[in-house]
């Protein structure tokens, strides 16, 4: 089977002598979780066809319909990056194609022990800036964002973490990069400690520590 771009951007025409299909890929995709999506993989054959559509590593929540070509749903994933594999097939042939489609949390209040909330100290954004917990007020210097690379961003800055947290610019770095595992800890990949809220006090500088799946270390999203 020969494969042969077509003049649409972003189309794809397989033909094999018999009956061609034309896809139109999709490209990167960006999502929030929480927030409901409805993207159409448009395909077709000339004469028309039945065409069916598959889809591999959709985030949570998504799904693509066999007939229509539609991926909807709402992600209700952890926010990270996943590797999407679209399959369009009919009786003639199939064509495939990946794309990277990126999930990050809406902005939010990152709770701990005594319902907490993880915190930028007197509202700076200073770089070095301690991280502590404090009463929940809801407002800026308490509004996380867990970003689909594992950044915990507050305040445009990023949550960098040695054995204290504090804040510095976004780079990217492993000690500004977090994975949230199921009982609600967050990993650094610097270290492999956890996010630790050492005392329920307001003020208290939050730390590093080794991961023990305790209270102290146990967070609700952001």
């Amino acid at each position: 089977m020969q494969s042969l771009w077509s003049n649409i951007a972003g189309g794809c025409v397989m033909s094999s002598g018999k009956l061609p299909l034309s896809v139109t890929r999709l490209g990167n995709q960006v999502s929030t979780t929480g927030k409901a999506v409805s993207l159409h993989v448009q395909a077709r054959t000339s004469p028309a066809s039945t065409v069916t559509f598959r889809a591999s590593g959709l985030p949570g929540g998504l799904s693509i319909s066999l007939f229509s070509g539609v991926i909807h749903g709402t992600p209700n994933v952890t926010a990270g990056t996943f590797t999407t594999k679209v399959s369009v097939a009919y009786y003639d042939g199939a064509f495939g194609f990946t794309f990277t489609w990126r999930v990050s949390s809406p902005p939010g209040q990152l709770k701990g022990d005594a319902a907490k909330c993880v915190d930028d100290s007197h509202g700076s954004a200073a770089s070095g800036n301690a991280i502590d917990t404090f009463a929940c007020t809801g407002k800026t210097p308490q509004r996380i964002t867990f970003t689909s690379n594992g950044e915990l961003q507050l305040v445009g800055k990023c949550i960098t973490a040695t054995s204290v947290a504090y804040l510095e610019p976004c780079t990217g770095r492993t000690s500004q990069v977090w994975t949230r595992l199921g009982n609600g800890e967050y990993v650094l990949r610097a270290s492999g400690k956890c996010l630790t809220e050492p005392s329920t006090r307001n003020g208290t500088r939050v730390t590093l520590a080794a991961c023990r799946n305790t209270a102290d270390q146990h967070w609700s999203l952001p």
